[in-house]
């Protein structure tokens, strides 16, 4: 009798971890669906409806303890199967120069995007490779960014963050190739989530320590500029299912693509920065971002 497959996927409240939650449960896996808040894990339940298979898991990636307890409850519903898939999507984003913006936020930014997904997968790989999964069906999808490629003004903490992911992403492939655990990255450019208008309430919660900042009129520009673009970037935005489905058949195929860019921009962005000379693709960044 075949296993049933199993897959963890992190940040499950709103936006592309909901998005592939619910997709991965329709294709008839069991999906551990992490969320922080038990509001959420019903939420997320009630829009499940009839579909058999989905585990809500309350974990938050910052928090030692909360992992742990976490993969406790993931372990004993495996009850010795495998899990086969582990979507790493939490994160967040703090926007702000890098001259100026406060190194705690910062910190936060590494934090969630970073060393939480590290967190999650250090506790989940022994059950990755438990059970008797057949060899390289086994895999990890790191939700990065196109801006873990681009760098961008204002973004500088967020980049940081996802620059790191991508090499760590990396790192952690060719660590576990012997094992048969692959892992692949998958590079949004702008999705319709909440993340949008969650990093502008931050942002301006912001403001009142960024304005003391001597050096802050000198970015007046960039910032009004990006809090103007926020409703049109949202606009162009394409929705959570199209990665979603991303996911689905990078965890699903028997040899998907080690890095996968989802939307125009994203691929557009890419192409541009690998074809155009860099001084002339920062111009180009920069005349974008204060128009």
């Amino acid at each position: 009798m075949t296993e049933r497959r199993n897959a963890l996927v992190t940040g499950c409240s709103t936006g592309i971890g909901r998005a592939t939650a619910l997709m991965l449960l329709q294709r008839g896996w069991r999906v551990f669906a992490t969320v922080r808040r038990s509001q959420d894990a019903n939420a997320l339940s009630q829009a499940a409806g009839d579909a058999p298979g989905l585990i809500p898991v309350l974990l938050d990636v910052t928090d030692a303890a909360s992992v742990e307890q976490g993969c406790i409850q993931v372990r004993e519903a495996l009850a010795g199967e495998t899990l086969h898939g582990l979507v790493q999507n939490a994160g967040v984003a703090n926007i702000g120069p890098l001259e100026v913006i406060p190194l705690d936020f910062f910190a936060r930014q590494l934090e969630v995007n970073l060393t939480g997904v590290l967190r999650v997968t250090q506790s989940l790989l022994p059950l990755m490779r438990q059970g008797k999964a057949p060899q390289g069906s086994r895999r990890i999808v790191m939700i990065s960014s196109i801006n873990g490629q681009v760098g961008t003004p204002l973004g500088g903490a967020y980049c940081a963050s996802k620059f790191a992911l991508e090499g760590m992403s990396d790192t952690l492939r060719r660590e576990l190739l012997l094992q048969g655990i692959d892992v692949v990255i998958v590079e949004p450019g702008a999705i319709e989530t909440a993340i949008w208008e969650t990093s502008k309430r931050r942002t301006e919660g912001m403001m009142p320590q960024l304005e003391t900042h001597p050096a802050m009129p000198l970015y007046r520009k960039f910032i009004d500029s990006m809090m103007a673009r926020v409703k049109r970037i949202e606009k162009q935005a394409i929705p959570a299912e199209r990665v979603a489905q991303v996911v689905s058949k990078s965890l699903e195929r028997s040899r998907p693509a080690v890095r996968v860019r989802v939307g125009n921009d994203a691929i557009i962005g890419y192409m541009l920065q690998r074809l155009l000379p860099t001084r002339l693709f920062d111009k180009l960044i920069v005349r974008d971002m204060t128009r």
